[in-house]
């Protein structure tokens, strides 16, 4: 992850073991680079080389005053890079650590009271070390520019191993200046670098996860908060899908990266249940019951205990019904019911209930085409493969859900008593908690909300609604959504073929239809899955007898599959809809045209949908094809009556982003926030700044932590030339902006994300906003009183 990045998001733990292993083994190098330069006879009995890695306080101390001393002598300052890694370590174990006290305020336990003096003394070190190699003067300086335009992991690497091994020769002559200096090299591995007397590994350990559960409360405090809109202000559905698709992949890198160990079996000792029981065992005997209840209950025990219960009872008989003892249970389940009524033992009750009907309907969907083939019959379920790159992966058909769907249902397929408590991590409870979040959000009840009230859930809410729109289930004949879309597209290609350059048109015939009847068939609606033969049904069929209870309740019953259902289904419709654009000429002509009225200044004023289009196909390809040319057919991409671009759209290909790959795309491949989240596995961190939207929220998140200069005879600020900067250079280039003009577009951009944080009331600022504001000197207005952006809306 991008450190800045990292910072914003507030997941300090990511990096503060590794850097603080950077800090000790630089320091280590420096240290005996300096004593390997002093002559034998001038050694003092503190002058000592370390060649293990290990080191307490003390020693630490000792050291950092010897690098600062030679530091001060040669009139040089220590890098910004190793002090920022320094100042990074100390605030995040300082704010972990305060984090932890103040969640176990009252603690009373001798063995906890002294692991944690152990660890406050080592920041105490830390920040002895800090002050002695220049901390002081770095942050009255350097300090706000180093965390805005922190380098690299590589970079960072290439300054804390250099800086190592470059003797600080404070005390060689000319006449020993060819002094070996390679037996002060340290020979220990990087890993194997520790402080003895420094904190306690198990309350270390500890301390991390409490943290990350910590951190995932609070993500899904925000999320709920997001969900709250949805049902409460109209926001769209697959905006909060999104956010929450791209939290749970936020944990599940962080847990990846800090804890997970996979043993011999495939499971994991750092498994969900193996890190609560490690921090509830840490306080379990300093805190009273009911604390300890709450606190497992904030981390998720109950959500977890819920999946246990199902994988254990749909195993029993595996053909997708519950047992007759858990069915009547789960008949008692009813959506109607007045949750601010029942207690809080009640409500937790009807949430486990919730959950596990839901889960049945999940599974029984996702299987529904393995149980519809005739081989399977003979096989046994636990034999099936049942992951996404299993056989059947082309078949299945949860839009936005399958990657937990598939997981869920490999646990339930196994036989009876095969152990996979071990197998479920962190991301997989965090996951199935916002799933029922945002349910019970739309119920009324938002549990871990400080202010949380109960909110009757309006009369006109449907989470399915915003899917229907997109495929336009409505009659009332104002919008064309996707089904009609494709009537309407497919006449026209049938009446006028000779405007459509495909090289097969027959496919794009084929295809289409099959999009089509898949949306019908799969998206917002299950009930082909429970009305087949011999399937099972649906375990919302007739839950509490009401109007809404149907054999689509797996979606009716989920603002989350509804949210990430739809995402996806734009993705598709996004994709297919440039392959279409990109074998056509009009568009590129249009845009051609636009681009010259612009360039001779015929326009007095933008036209919006059209300069959404640039704004949105920024590439290199597009721009290059509109870009102004005396004359157009002198424009080699002039798209006149050349040789028709050849494509080929085959299904035979097993996902369909891999069908309607936009790579073969010759003008129009620019790529949307959505789908860049989707082939990242929506770890946006990961995203490349070349293929980076400029004036998105994360474009400008990046923008703003980008290397920049100050030129001193005009004041101007310019940027290093990255290909995120070039890209936003392009994009703005129709309206001439300078590097200050995009600083200040990213400034403001930001800031409403940060408010964003603190709060989610409005809806989203317009692009017309940003530019209106980012084309005003005096900004400081908009910033301050626009409204504010979501967490991870970026």
């Amino acid at each position: 992850m991008h450190r800045g990045l990292a910072r914003s998001l507030r997941v300090p733990y990511l990096n503060y073991k590794k850097d603080t292993r950077y800090i000790l083994w630089w320091l280590a190098h420096a240290s005996n680079s300096i004593i390997g330069a002093i002559p034998d006879d001038q050694k003092a009995a503190a002058d000592v080389l370390n060649t293990t890695g290990h080191m307490t306080c003390s020693e630490i101390e000792i050291m950092a005053q010897r690098v600062g001393a030679a530091y001060h002598k040669r009139g040089e300052l220590v890098s910004s890079t190793i002090l920022y890694l320094f100042d990074s370590v100390i605030e995040a174990r300082r704010n972990m650590s305060e984090e932890y006290k103040a969640r176990f305020t009252g603690i009373h336990d001798e063995e906890f009271q002294r692991s944690n003096d152990r660890h406050q003394a080592f920041i105490k070190t830390l920040i002895f070390a800090f002050k002695v190699l220049g901390g002081d003067h770095w942050l009255s300086t350097e300090a706000e520019k180093q965390r805005r335009t922190l380098a690299s992991e590589k970079e960072i690497e290439e300054v804390v191993f250099t800086n190592a091994f470059s003797a600080l020769s404070v005390h060689q002559t000319n006449d020993d200046s060819d002094l070996e200096t390679t037996s002060n090299t340290v020979e220990a591995p990087i890993e194997e670098y520790c402080v003895d007397d420094g904190p306690d590994e198990t309350l270390d350990h500890a301390l991390v996860v409490c943290m990350a559960f910590m951190e995932g409360l609070s993500l899904r405090r925000s999320l709920q908060a997001l969900w709250k809109l949805v049902v409460h202000r109209h926001m769209n559905v697959a905006v909060a899908g999104v956010e929450t698709k791209m939290a749970i992949a936020l944990v599940k890198t962080t847990a990846a990266a800090v804890f997970v160990k996979a043993d011999s079996k495939g499971g994991s000792s750092d498994s969900y249940i193996n890190l609560l029981d490690e921090v509830s065992n840490a306080v379990s005997a300093s805190i009273s019951s009911s604390q300890y209840a709450e606190l497992r209950g904030s981390f998720g025990i109950h959500i977890y205990k819920s999946l246990v219960d199902f994988v254990i009872d749909y195993r029993k008989n595996r053909t997708g019904r519950p047992t007759k003892r858990l069915q009547i249970e789960l008949d008692k389940w009813t959506p109607t019911c007045d949750l601010e009524k029942l207690s809080a033992d009640e409500r937790l009750e009807w949430r486990r209930l919730y959950t596990v009907n839901w889960l049945y309907d999940l599974v029984n969907v996702f299987s529904h085409i393995v149980r519809q083939e005739k081989h399977p019959k003979t096989a046994s379920p636990e034999k099936i493969i049942w992951s996404l790159d299993g056989p059947y992966r082309r078949d299945v058909r949860l839009f936005g859900l399958e990657d937990f769907a598939s997981t869920v249902t490999t646990w339930a397929m196994q036989k009876p008593g095969t152990p996979f408590e071990n197998k479920v991590l962190l991301h997989h409870v965090f996951q199935l908690h916002c799933i029922v979040d945002s349910f019970t959000v739309a119920q009324g009840w938002s549990p871990d909300l400080s202010d949380a009230e109960f909110e009757p859930r309006p009369e006109e809410f449907h989470p399915r609604e915003a899917i229907s729109r997109f495929l336009d289930n409505h009659t009332d004949g104002l919008s064309i959504g996707f089904i009609r879309g494709v009537d309407v597209f497919l006449k026209a290609i049938k009446r006028t073929p000779s405007i459509f350059r495909f090289a097969h048109p027959e496919n794009i015939l084929e295809e289409l239809p099959y999009l089509q009847k898949l949306f019908k068939n799969w998206l917002g609606v299950s009930s082909h899955a429970f009305t087949a033969i011999n399937s099972p049904p649906s375990r919302f069929e007739q839950t509490g007898k009401i109007k809404e209870s149907s054999h689509n309740g797996l979606w009716e019953f989920s603002p989350f599959l509804c949210g990430v259902g739809l995402a996806e289904a734009l993705d598709i419709a996004y994709r297919i809809s440039l392959i279409i654009w990109n074998e056509i000429s009009e568009p590129l002509q249009l845009m051609q045209l636009y681009e010259s009225l612009v360039h001779k200044k015929y326009l007095q004023e933008d036209i919006n949908r059209l300069k959404d289009l640039h704004d949105m196909f920024y590439d290199k390809s597009f721009a290059d094809a509109v870009k102004h040319t005396e004359h157009y057919r002198k424009n080699k991409y002039f798209p006149g009556s050349g040789v028709p671009q050849a494509r080929t759209l085959s299904r035979s290909a097993t996902e369909l982003e891999e069908w309607l790959s936009l790579e073969e795309n010759v003008f129009l491949r620019s790529k949307p926030n959505l789908l860049l989240f989707r082939e990242y596995d929506w770890r946006f961190w990961c995203i490349p700044e070349d293929k980076m939207i400029p004036n998105s929220l994360l474009g400008s998140l990046y923008i703003v932590q980008t290397k920049r200069t100050v030129d001193p005879a005009t004041g101007k600020i310019r940027f290093e030339d990255t290909d995120l900067i070039k890209n936003a250079r392009k994009q703005n280039r129709m309206n001439y902006r300078d590097d200050d003009s995009i600083l200040r577009r990213a400034e403001i951009t930001n800031r409403w994300r940060i408010k964003g944080m603190k709060g989610l009331e409005e809806p989203l600022p317009s692009i017309a906003d940003l530019d209106i504001a980012a084309s005003t000197q005096d900004f400081q207005h908009t910033i301050n009183d626009d409204p504010p952006l979501s967490i991870f809306t970026v």
